[in-house]
């Protein structure tokens, strides 16, 4: 029986070669080994409030109220595929201090398939090969890491965690990890100081991109609580 389902946390991917190599290999400090499913006392979650305004941004809660509307069964079945990775995925997210919902980004990328992709990007994160690379993970023409759930995971956590250092917004570090922070920077120049919502306005992000964050969110908020789309207004304001 399907009862509230709590969200797992994930991290995001970067395809193809639109994305810029990351500046760090992938850690996990000594005392989160010691921390069953995660250390979030000792590694607060970094930017949650911005989190939760996205999760109440008209985009975001029309697209929920859609999803409920014409796909809520299916969501749910996509989502409990990844079942058996949702704790593991939970604990690396709370050792980076990542958001709990990112952590739904295998759903979209991979439907939680550890052995999907292609040429240029494999994995349930489907990360590229350089960034895979560049985050502590072999992969070559004997050894690819990228198939493996937890170094997958930690290495995708690890470049979330640069992308919001590098953007100091959650929402700016999505589209990046989807279209790459080199495009991103190019948007910003071009919008200095507009948040993921305004440079899908402007059109200045690639289609997939502009679809992707508010598919994200709405993902989250349709997982996390369904019943109370019914009751939220058209501004994204739930009544107190």
């Amino acid at each position: 029986m399907r009862g509230k389902i709590t969200i797992a946390a994930l991290g995001l991917v970067c395809l193809g070669s639109a994305c810029a190599l990351p500046v760090r290999h992938a850690t996990v400090p000594a005392v989160a080994m010691a921390c069953p499913r995660g250390c979030p006392d000792q590694f607060p979650v970094q930017g949650q409030a911005a989190v939760d305004e996205m999760l109440r941004h008209p985009t975001v809660v029309e697209q929920a109220r859609q999803m409920v509307r014409t796909s809520e069964r299916a969501l749910h079945a996509n989502y409990e595929k990844g079942e058996r990775f949702h704790p593991m995925i939970e604990e690396e997210l709370a050792r980076q201090g990542i958001p709990a919902e990112l952590g739904l980004i295998p759903l979209l990328e991979s439907s939680y398939q550890p052995k999907a992709g292609g040429r240029s990007v494999r994995g349930l994160w489907q990360l590229a090969g350089a960034t895979a690379r560049a985050y502590g993970l072999t992969v070559n023409g004997r050894v690819d890491e990228r198939l493996d759930p937890r170094k997958s995971t930690r290495a995708a956590a690890a470049y979330l965690d640069d992308l919001y250092d590098r953007f100091e917004d959650w929402g700016l570090a999505i589209a990046a990890y989807n279209a790459g922070p080199a495009r991103i920077e190019w948007a910003l120049r071009r919008r200095p100081g507009a948040d993921v919502f305004d440079l899908v306005r402007a059109r200045l992000l690639p289609a997939v991109t502009r679809r992707y964050v508010p598919k994200l969110m709405a993902t989250a908020l349709v997982l996390a609580e369904p019943e109370s789309l019914a009751h939220v207004s058209q501004d994204g304001r739930r009544p107190s």
